[in-house]
């Protein structure tokens, strides 16, 4: 394949086969400056609008306990980014539902970006993990990729009251005990989001970008990046539709196809827990591991993929699509974005990206859609909702546990806590005075924030921070400036 750079009318590349001249055959993807990189373009920061300071000290009454008396003692408090610009909207309460609110929630909501099944995916993911890939273990993603070998189930109530209770002008969901919120730290817990790392950008980058070199001789980008561009266009990227996540799934994947579509949820009582959750057990079988044989090498001869980059660029493959039909998905849900290809070559080399901030930044906006729409059926809203289900089963105990195998005890990847209530009916099913009444009887103790260490941490001033102080302190911050004014520390 050929890349090639025009900016008339606008910044576009083309992908055209090796030796085509007629440029209406090629692939035509508008370019945007990058964020990150040598390319990337350098923006202005207005000073007036952070704080010079994280932190500020200032003097408050304390005691040590009820019956101590209080005494004068300095405290830290976390500094707000967010400039105060007059009072918040006010949250509009939806006393009156409309009837799409009140009709069964799967038959009446579209898909708002909940992850579904897609043959042949499971089987991807199986293959490239049985492969013991290092990159996905040094980018920080394998526990989140292993999060998507489940779907995840939600009941329609809960979800419905959740809604009722989210405030979209302070991302909080309010109760009668206090206002609490998705953070950063429940992303990376639960769903095993990396919080530190390279600024997420999605962008096409240009054919200069793609080729550029360093003094070393070596591309700024991975050659894998390239790869899913000419894959892009051998599929038929031209095409006004794009290329389907199902045809990208069957081009890069040729294996047996082993798990079958979950069946149709059902609406009936959900007292028991289900025999099948009719997603893969979550084992990584590296049994599986073999030589390529001529059919699965055969994307990489028809690409021209040379072999040392034939690893790096079918886990490349497998991010692209894990980022459009999982982690990010958009209002073409299936549908494979170009976007992401330099975002998921650069991770299947092993660079490590701040995933947790898109997506949490992706669930505010698709929460804020919804909870304002007062007709679902035209409601257009799409975010990974699945994170949502997550955090719903995880703070309120509204689904059955999993039952994990030996195999995946041992293997440490609990770490993405919501799939320990994945799968299909597992989610509790309440009416929706049940469900109202769960939300009502919420306590302090059941909110209180997931754990935060593993093990004993001592932060001290002096030293550098630890890797998960460091995780820590961003995801308190980016929290206290998106939801609240300040946050005391002590």
């Amino acid at each position: 394949m050929e890349f090639t750079d025009y900016k008339v009318p606008y910044p576009t590349l083309y992908v055209i086969n090796k030796g085509e001249t007629d440029n209406t055959r090629g692939t035509a993807l508008p370019v945007y400056p990058p964020a990150i990189g040598p390319f990337a373009s350098e923006y202005a920061v207005s000073k007036e609008k952070h704080p010079s300071r994280f932190s500020a000290e200032i003097t408050k009454e304390a005691s040590v306990d009820a019956t101590a008396l209080s005494k004068r003692q300095k405290v830290c408090l976390l500094q707000s980014g967010t400039p105060k610009e007059g009072s918040p909207p006010s949250f509009p309460r939806h006393a009156r539902l409309s009837a799409s609110w009140r009709t069964p929630w799967h038959s009446s909501a579209p898909s708002l970006g909940e992850f579904s099944y897609l043959s042949g995916y499971w089987e991807w993911v199986d293959d490239v993990f049985a492969r013991k890939n290092k990159n996905l273990h040094r980018a920080g993603v394998h526990d989140a990729v292993w999060a998507s070998l489940f779907t995840y189930d939600v009941d329609e109530h809960m979800i419905r009251t959740f809604c009722h209770l989210w405030s979209p002008s302070t991302n909080t969901l309010c109760t009668s005990v206090g206002e609490f919120s998705i953070s950063l730290w429940d992303l990376h817990v639960l769903g095993g989001l990396p919080l530190c790392g390279l600024f997420y950008d999605e962008v096409v980058p240009s054919a200069k970008e793609l080729r550029r070199v360093d003094k070393d001789n070596k591309l700024f980008l991975p050659r894998s990046c390239q790869h899913l561009f000419s894959a892009y266009h051998h599929l038929g990227g031209s095409d006004s539709d794009g290329v389907q996540a199902l045809e990208w799934v069957k081009f890069w994947f040729k294996g047996p196809v082993r798990y079958r579509e979950p069946p149709q949820r059902l609406s009936k009582k959900g007292l028991t827990k289900p025999r099948l959750t009719y997603n893969p057990s979550g084992e990584i079988h590296t049994s599986l591991a073999h030589d390529r044989t001529v059919e699965e090498n055969a994307p990489f001869d028809a690409l021209g993929v040379k072999e040392p980059d034939r690893e790096e660029t079918y886990v490349a493959a497998l991010l692209a699509c894990w980022i459009c039909r999982f982690l990010l998905p958009s209002k073409n849900i299936n549908h494979i974005r170009p976007g992401v290809f330099m975002v998921a070559s650069m991770i299947a080399s092993g660079e490590k990206f701040s995933l947790a901030i898109p997506v949490l930044a992706s669930i505010y906006r698709g929460l804020k859609q919804l909870t304002s729409s007062t007709d679902l059926k035209e409601c257009t809203a799409v975010f990974p909702i699945h994170y949502v289900y997550g955090w719903i089963s995880t703070y309120l105990k509204t689904h059955f546990e999993r039952e994990d195998t030996e195999i995946v005890r041992k293997s440490n990847l609990m770490r993405a806590r919501m799939t320990k209530f994945a799968g299909e009916r597992m989610a509790r099913k309440y009416n929706l005075a049940e469900a109202q009444h769960i939300f009502e009887s919420i306590e302090l103790s059941q909110m209180t924030p997931l754990p935060m260490f593993r093990e004993k941490c001592r932060c001290s001033v002096i030293v550098e921070l630890r890797p998960i102080w460091r995780r820590i302190i961003l995801s308190v911050f980016v929290h206290a400036t998106s939801s609240c004014d300040s946050i005391n520390t002590t």
